[in-house]
């Protein structure tokens, strides 16, 4: 296919990225890849949110200072020296294209699944050494996000009043809103976190692994980061099963960064992370079904799990 004219303007004439052969949307309408004539693959973004934009340039200061420890694609300067480049609302950013496939983190064993934990760990450490220019972050603090999963499981259950999950997940939120401390939760220990760590933005190649998109990054508790975490490992069959909750949170306690955090409050917050995710991936569901339609079952099942274990 061939990319938008603005697209195409913006690598000719302010990268200076000659003799571009075709375009293929790699995600939404905002990412493009772009295959010019030497045969080298570049990945174009654009975006109209100034949020976006601040993290665009993010980025860039980001990969630039982790290169040489992590396998990071390499974001282009404008031939004015930028690193992006506006014009009215637009804003683009262009990045080398990384090789690799993606593979489902549920698919791994927990023997696998050990050492992209630690990968993911130091790849924090290495990000909380860091100093930015500016950090941007729209996080949402977990009470907000139980707030707005109870207005939303409300408004579903007049529709369908039938559902049990529906009304389960509802009696978690209400519990966790009464009952969480959510004063402890904001003073436990935090840090910088890549914010978006899932199977869409590791690459693995040969033994390598790549790790993408960097515009996500936010400052929360790492409980709370682990909670965020143990949603996108969960096996393709659990039931019965928290060994990998497990994992996790022992891999959290070996790098001293659940100081002080006990195990059941620990608990608690995977427990309300999961309740309060859980709307998001059942309108997904009914939207687009499919694999969205897995990952709703299987929180389901994980919500089963951690209630049984987790009094609130």
């Amino acid at each position: 296919m061939l990319l938008p004219k603005d697209i195409t303007s913006v690598l000719e004439e302010h990268y200076e990225v000659p003799n571009i052969l075709e375009g293929q949307v790699l995600i939404n309408t905002h990412t493009f890849a772009a295959r010019v004539g030497d045969h080298k693959e570049y990945v174009v973004r654009r975006t109209t949110d100034p949020l976006r934009t601040k993290a665009y340039c993010l980025e860039k200061e980001i990969t630039d200072k982790l290169r040489g420890k992590f396998i990071t694609p390499t974001i282009f300067s404008t031939k004015e020296g930028k690193p992006v480049f506006t014009k009215g609302k637009h804003c683009y950013t262009l990045m080398s294209f990384l090789e690799g496939t993606q593979r489902p983190f549920a698919a791994y064993s927990d023997k696998k699944l050990s050492p992209l934990i630690d990968y993911y760990l130091n790849l924090n450490f290495e990000i909380e050494s860091l100093s930015f220019s500016e950090l941007v972050s729209k996080d949402r603090s977990l009470k907000k996000r139980l707030n707005l999963a109870l207005e939303k499981l409300k408004n579903s259950l007049g529709a369908s009043i039938n559902d049990i999950w529906i009304k389960k997940t509802l009696e978690i939120v209400k519990k966790c809103l009464n009952n969480l401390d959510f004063n402890y939760l904001k003073n436990s220990p935090s840090g910088i976190t890549h914010g978006d760590f899932n199977e869409d933005n590791v690459l693995f190649y040969n033994k390598e692994i790549k790790i993408l998109d960097f515009l996500d990054l936010v400052t929360r508790p790492h409980v709370e980061d682990l909670a965020w975490l143990s949603q996108r490992m969960i096996p393709s069959s659990s039931k019965n099963n928290l060994s990998r909750t497990d994992l996790l949170i022992n891999k959290y306690i070996e790098r001293n960064l659940l100081k002080d955090v006990s195990s059941n409050f620990i608990y608690q917050i995977i427990l309300a992370n999961a309740a309060a995710s859980y709307p998001s991936h059942r309108e997904l569901a009914i939207k687009f079904g499919g694999k969205y339609i897995q990952r709703q079952q299987k929180i389901e099942i994980f919500l089963q799990d951690l209630s049984e274990e987790v009094k609130i």
